[in-house]
């Protein structure tokens, strides 16, 4: 076997161990849906037993309705959270690991303001390329999280802490043990946008690499967490206020929100702790 075949077939091994929270973190997300999903099954049935009169129908759209994927949501969402700390105690990794530098509360403020801007670009940024795709349908889980406030916000915690503690967390670091920040950058930003919806795939490839750019430039994976917690409450909020409200709201954000974001990340980049050059990437890809 050639010398460049071996070199590959390393580069690959390397890929699918650096890979791991993600596989962790995609085998759990399946099989609470799963266990989900039946354990509903046999509660729906239960209720009909009585009656004896089980229509797969209506079986199926109690099952599949959103207040149950919603639950099923939360549920996993937590699984993954308890998976990761405990990944984090195998690897024996603290939370300084996954966040050598502590950015001061000035930089913490602007880059709630960022987000705030780079919402309303982001969205507008995704619309836009639905339109030029030709998409027309909602987004099933925009109409998912309509259907109820309270998961909505529970979802709105617990997603952003979850995926954090995966992407820009344990897999820079895993990715960094092998790869060049380039490579981290693309793979890790896939890795996220995957796990999206087809209406929300631009946006999560622009919302990850905002959020590997605030990883990597100003080494606090805490501004992550508020980045991704604000855009994800802020999208909440949109979602409740009704289409035409929405609307209106969008039109004028857009049209402020890359000047707000702009300005913001230069007030981030000012009043900065400079990190030291953080040794992620060992390896070369």
């Amino acid at each position: 076997m050639g010398v460049f075949t071996m070199k590959f077939l390393r580069k690959i091994g390397n890929f699918f161990v650096a890979a791991i929270p993600y596989w962790i973190f995609v085998g759990i997300q399946l099989a609470v849906s799963t266990v989900g999903t039946i354990i509903l099954t046999f509660i729906e049935i239960a209720k009909a037993a009585p009656s004896g009169n089980i229509d797969p129908n209506d079986l199926t759209e109690s099952i599949l309705s959103s207040q149950s994927v919603l639950i099923i949501s939360v549920v996993a969402n937590i699984a993954c959270i308890a998976a990761a700390l405990i990944e984090f105690k195998v690897r024996k990794l603290k939370f300084k690991d996954i966040s050598p530098v502590n950015q001061n509360k000035k930089v913490y403020i602007f880059a709630f303001v960022f987000t705030i801007g780079a919402f309303f670009v982001l969205q507008t940024a995704n619309a836009a390329f639905l339109g030029i795709m030709g998409v027309t349908e909602a987004d099933s889980t925009q109409e998912m999280l309509a259907s109820s406030t309270l998961f909505t916000f529970i979802i709105a915690l617990t997603a952003p802490f979850s995926e954090e503690l995966v992407f820009r967390g344990l897999m820079v670091k895993t990715f960094g043990t092998y790869f060049s920040t380039p490579f981290s950058v693309i793979a890790i930003t896939a890795a996220f946008m995957v796990l999206h919806s087809a209406n929300m795939k631009c946006y999560a490839l622009l919302f990850g690499l905002v959020l590997m750019f605030l990883r990597y430039k100003f080494g606090d994976w805490k501004l992550c967490l508020v980045f991704h917690f604000t855009a994800n409450l802020m999208s909440c909020l949109l979602t409740l206020l009704g289409d035409d409200t929405a609307d209106r709201v969008m039109s004028v954000g857009t049209v402020v929100g890359l000047v707000i974001a702009a300005a913001a990340v230069y007030f981030m980049i000012k009043f900065a702790n400079k990190p030291q050059k953080e040794k992620l990437s060992v390896g070369m890809d």
